[in-house]
């Protein structure tokens, strides 16, 4: 129900699942993941801000739908990714929070995939050892 209510108010959202056919680095596929939540997020904000506040609101306001977004997601990187470790796994997503998050969305704007670039240069080394230890890039 959770994932049907999500896609409804972020249209184009592409993580449920994410698409890995055309991928042959799960490093990529990481990056790229985490972008495409980023961006469907920050294109809902913009384009309607007014739905997407009383769809996080929503949300924030219920703990239990709130751990079911979270595990959604958790489980659709994991799925994504094969990172098996689920403290890694919400390490990085902790880590890209601030670009999926409703409390950061007033300061999302041109500037806000560059900023996406540079959290990703300094998680990258991160996230490519654990896959290096998990054998799967």
């Amino acid at each position: 129900m959770l994932n049907g209510f999500f896609r409804v108010v972020l249209p184009g959202t592409s993580i449920f699942p994410f698409d890995t056919s055309n991928y042959d680095s799960r490093l990529t596929i990481a990056h790229d993941w985490l972008w495409a939540l980023a961006d469907d997020k920050i294109s809902a904000f913009h384009s309607d801000p007014h739905m997407f506040k009383l769809y996080t609101d929503y949300i924030d306001g219920n703990p239990e739908l709130l751990a079911r977004h979270i595990n959604d997601l958790s489980r659709s990187l994991i799925a994504a990714t094969g990172i098996a470790d689920d403290t890694i796994i919400s390490s990085i997503l902790q880590a890209f929070s601030c670009f999926s998050t409703s409390a950061f969305a007033p300061a999302w704007n041109n500037q806000t995939r560059n900023q996406f670039e540079a959290v990703w240069s300094l998680v990258r080394p991160g996230v490519q050892a654990a896959l290096y230890n998990q054998n799967l890039d």
